[in-house]
This record gives C-alpha cells, sequence and structure tokens, in this order.
C-alpha cells in the first residue's frame, strides 16, 4: 500500500470521534510500515454549522482547521 487517506471530518470538540484521537490513531497505524498517510479533512464544512457540529460556523470552523492542519 503507497497510502492510506482516511477521511478525518469531525472537529477536535466531538467527543465521540475528536479529531487529535482518530488521526494520532491513524499516524501510529501506519508508523514504520513505509505507507504514507494523507489525512482527508472536511473543508468543505467551514461555515456550514449544524446542531450535531456547532464548531463548524465561519468564526469557529476556520480556527477549527487551521488546528487541524497543525497537527
Amino acid at each position: 500500500i503507497d497510502y492510506i487517506a482516511p477521511q478525518v471530518y469531525w472537529p477536535f470538540a466531538r467527543e465521540v470521534a475528536r479529531y487529535d484521537v482518530i488521526t494520532q490513531w491513524w499516524a501510529e497505524t501506519v508508523r514504520g510500515t513505509g505507507t504514507a498517510l494523507y489525512v482527508g479533512m472536511a473543508l468543505y464544512k467551514v461555515g456550514a454549522a449544524s446542531a450535531a457540529e456547532p464548531d463548524w460556523t465561519v468564526e469557529a470552523g476556520v480556527p477549527e482547521m487551521t488546528r487541524q492542519l497543525d497537527l
């Protein structure tokens, strides 16, 4: 396998599937295998907040995406 590209579309605040926890799990899974990890991110969600994921407002979504990129 050349690469794995999991779609991690949840914010840091999503307790069921926190972005940092999921991406760290994937990083550990591919570590030492020679398989590249490219995390699929939800840029389309910025500005599209919902009741289940209120962190995706424009005001909060841009900082959320920046934090995800920094991880």
